[in-house]
């Protein structure tokens, strides 16, 4: 992007503790970001609708959400590496593809009932997460909030049945999905949700946030002597977006897929995560 050339030094100031200071990196976003419309996809979505009416609003403001945590093995995490690898492409697309292929595996598994024929394709809608820190100039060693989404969008074959995805299909989907992402980046897409905010525009969250689940890439723990590691959730059942966190600790990757009760029945998470695994293995191999 234009406005880091030229950039040699973090604009913030690093002090060797490790214990660094706190950066309001929204204050290093470009003043010139805007957006000229709201954003628009141009694909629709397969949606993912309670089973069951969700209970009043005094008995979801005391829920919180839940979790169901699916693990991938070590070896199966190096096949899917080496064919990743072979395709010239990141973990983030097949892990990616695989998630957004469970959520609508379990939709499509929740409206069984109302299916008419059978359906030769879906569409999926979501945001994937993104880490600003090397495009804000600020230290990869710094964690803290600064990250953002960004739109993506994916397209499956289904089955003969048309009940699912067709996992057999999925590279050439989690590839176009990546590039989906990717082009948004660049694009500068990170930066909306910090535009729309500043302008007080909050309307234009619903249209951005009509997706059938979210994406938050994946993060990796360096440390000796840990074997496994999981990411858990806690806050308020509010939010009826289904949300995918996976993370690796010594080859092996744990997804969590972060729910609330008062919106979406465990087994249908469950089924979510049983549909991520199928397909993931489906990737591992192609």
């Amino acid at each position: 992007m234009a406005w880091l050339e030229g950039l040699t030094e973090p604009p913030v100031s690093v002090a060797s503790d490790p214990v660094l200071p706190l950066i309001a990196w929204t204050d290093l976003v470009p003043a010139s970001t805007s957006f000229d419309s709201p954003y628009k996809s141009p694909v629709d979505t397969i949606r993912l609708l309670p089973t069951t009416p969700p209970p009043d609003a005094a008995e979801t403001a005391s829920m919180v959400v839940e979790d169901v945590v699916v693990t991938l093995d070590a070896a199966t995490c190096a096949s899917l590496r080496a064919r990743t690898k072979e395709r010239g492409t990141t973990l983030n697309a097949p892990l990616m593809a695989a998630f957004l292929a469970g959520m609508a595996d379990a939709a499509l598994k929740a409206r069984e009932a109302d299916n008419a024929g059978v359906r030769r394709a879906v569409d999926v809608r979501s945001v994937c997460a993104v880490d600003l820190r090397a495009r804000l100039g600020i230290p990869l060693r710094y964690m803290n909030s600064s990250s953002a989404v960004v739109p993506v969008h994916a397209s499956f074959e289904c089955t003969e049945g048309g009940d699912a995805v067709d996992g057999a299909q999925l590279w050439p989907a989690a590839l176009a999905a990546q590039a989906v992402m990717l082009k948004h980046i660049e694009d500068g897409e990170a930066f909306r949700l910090h535009d729309i905010t500043k302008r007080g525009a909050f309307a234009e969250f619903g249209p951005y946030f009509d997706i059938l689940c979210l994406w938050s890439n994946m993060g990796v723990v360096k440390a000796t002597g840990i074997e496994t590691c999981e990411v858990h959730l806690r806050g308020s059942a509010t939010n009826p977006i289904i949300s995918g966190h996976p993370i690796t600790t010594g080859g092996v990757l744990a997804l969590t897929l972060t729910f609330s009760p008062a919106h979406h029945a465990r087994p249908t998470v469950e089924y979510a995560g049983r549909r991520f695994l199928h397909h993931i293995h489906l990737l591992a191999t192609a």
